[in-house]
């Protein structure tokens, strides 16, 4: 054949020991464990992670035989949303040239089957944490960097029974799963300068050196910046800044930067057998992920929302 086939089972992953820091546990860092799957580090590499020597945007990935990789010209799209670990029951690697089922791809196949109800009643809760009471300071800082995120993981899944009405022991069944994720402004606090609070209104008397108007190169005197000069757009993102933590002309400001993610990710699912050989199955996922992201120095620099994903 010309087609290697791997597969990643529920009870493997069970057992695996995992690590996880800025968001939920991925399913797709497990394709890694396939010969032929590796980390996928330019444009186009969806879900991060390249198959057999594929091209760009070669890789279809399908949850319980849906699509759910765009194989366009765009990266992140909405339907480029990796399932979480704790519903995933079973993950299938295709290498080469795949099963005419999947003829759309020249890279490989992903196919994640998600997990189904039984006919007893099962769940599990996982509790994943990193705390800054729980580490220790780096050898090259002064204090103990902050880590605080957790992820909580809780499943649900049995035979849908309904008193007096119903009862699917054997032949209708759900599965629920939710996973949050939280993150706190995180790392080692660090130093930046801020303009003091007789700058913001135009008064630089207390800076060594002298000031010029910009336009004709003339000194300002004493330093001060006349009120009729100062601009009504940089006085209001004056007040954007954060207050000083110190009287320093210079590194007068330590903080962290304010990036921070709360996470909720909701999967249900239903299937229900008429008979041995014909069945029914239908599933809902949402994501919900709002985020702030901060960018260099510790003080906001840009704010964004990450997309509702749903489907």
């Amino acid at each position: 054949s010309t087609t290697y086939d791997g597969a990643v089972s529920r009870k493997f992953v069970e057992d695996l020991p995992v690590s996880f820091g800025g968001g939920t546990r991925d399913s797709t860092a497990l394709a890694l464990l396939v010969p032929g799957v590796v980390n996928g580090t330019t444009y186009g590499t969806q879900f991060g992670v390249n198959i057999g020597g594929g091209r760009q945007f070669s890789t279809e990935f399908q949850i319980d035989g849906m699509a759910v990789a765009y194989q366009g010209v765009t990266e992140n799209v909405p339907l480029d949303s990796r399932p979480d670990q704790d519903l995933i029951s079973e993950m299938k690697v295709q290498i080469g040239v795949p099963t005419a089922e999947y003829g759309r791809t020249s890279g490989g196949v992903i196919e994640y089957l998600t997990r189904s109800g039984t006919k007893d009643l099962h769940g599990n809760a996982t509790m994943l944490l990193r705390n800054t009471l729980l580490d220790a300071r780096a050898y090259n800082s002064a204090s103990v960097g902050r880590d605080q995120q957790w992820e909580l993981a809780l499943s649900l899944g049995g035979p849908v029974y309904i008193p007096k009405i119903y009862h699917g022991r054997n032949k209708t069944f759900f599965f629920f799963n939710y996973t949050g994720f939280r993150q706190a402004p995180g790392g080692n606090p660090s130093t930046v300068t801020m303009p003091t609070t007789q700058e913001r209104t135009g008064d630089f008397s207390d800076l060594p050196y002298q000031i010029y108007f910009p336009s004709s190169h003339e000194p300002i005197p004493g330093n001060k910046i006349p009120a009729s000069a100062l601009s009504s757009v940089a006085l209001q993102l004056a007040k954007l800044y954060p207050a000083p933590t110190n009287a320093n002309l210079t590194n007068n400001y330590n903080g962290l930067t304010p990036t921070s993610s709360k996470e909720n990710h909701y999967f249900a699912k239903i299937d229900h057998n008429f008979t041995d050989n014909n069945r029914f199955s239908g599933s809902f996922r949402y994501q919900h992920a709002p985020s702030v992201i901060g960018e260099g120095a510790p003080f906001p620099a840009d704010i964004s929302s990450n997309p509702v994903f749903k489907g």
